[in-house]
């Protein structure tokens, strides 16, 4: 079984690694934003897209995005960064990652020069769809508005954000951690949420992760490694469990002709 985490837990676990341990915030945002870039390389090179959108927010979350962005752009894709406005107070970490991305003159936009959801899927607007085949990908988008300390609906620029998200259905979407506007407590929607389809998680699933309709909002759902230090087998029985494939396996084998009688 594995431990699944509720956003204060996943808190907790964090800190402990940071402070407890002393392994710099910086060092585990580096290793995070590292695993979504990979994600995001694999199906960019899948599908022969180059494109690529960063939407962020004023946290952690969002420094994890723009770390992302950043790596990407040195592999030279074409990057761009969105936030919801300019006015944002932002986290010590994400201005640390803002000054590496100004310097290397990666654009950084916000949700002020995006057209309303409804307005961008007119063709004539210059931010309208370019599909030139069925099915066609454009490219992706990385999703790092919120994280999993989202505690009220989401609304103005934030739901401004997530409609345009939602509404590029030509382009991957890539949630990190998890789908902004869903809660890590209980997959409940706050008020609007982003549709992924893939979600890369860091150390532990969430609970708002394995509960609907949390868990249809992630899509793919990959759990990596970004080097918290794990707790011991009696701090994590503490935590919800779940089964994985190796405990089911462990269940014998039914005929399929057997009934209810069958075996007591």
């Amino acid at each position: 079984m594995k431990a699944v985490l509720s956003g204060k837990e996943m808190k907790a676990f964090d800190t402990r690694s940071i402070r407890g341990y002393g392994i710099p915030s910086l060092v585990l945002m580096e290793r995070a934003a590292l695993a979504v870039a990979e994600k995001a390389e694999e199906i960019l090179k899948r599908e022969q897209a180059e494109t690529v959108w960063s939407v962020c927010g004023f946290g952690n979350n969002g420094a994890d995005g723009v770390a992302a962005a950043r790596m990407l752009f040195l592999k030279g894709y074409d990057v761009k960064i969105l936030f919801p406005g300019r006015d944002g107070k932002g986290s010590e970490e994400l201005e640390a990652q803002l000054n590496i991305v100004k310097r290397l003159g990666i654009p950084v936009m916000t949700a002020e020069e995006l057209p309303d959801a409804e307005e961008k899927r007119s063709p004539a607007h210059p931010f309208a769809k370019t599909v030139t085949k069925a099915n066609a990908c454009r490219g992706v988008i990385l999703d790092a508005v919120f994280g999993i300390g989202l505690s009220r609906n989401v609304e103005g620029a934030y739901k401004k954000l997530i409609d345009w998200i939602n509404c590029n259905e030509d382009m991957k979407t890539i949630a990190v951690d998890i789908p902004s506007g869903i809660s890590s407590d209980t997959g409940e929607v706050m008020g609007d949420a982003v549709r992924a389809d893939v979600t890369v998680t860091f150390g532990m699933k969430k609970l708002g992760q394995v509960l609907f309709p949390g868990r249809e909002y992630c899509g793919e759902l990959l759990v990596r490694d970004v080097g918290f230090v794990p707790e011991s087998s009696a701090e994590q029985e503490k935590h919800v469990q779940m089964l994985d494939r190796e405990d089911l396996l462990r269940i014998p084998a039914r005929t399929p002709d057997s009934n209810k009688g069958t075996y007591g």
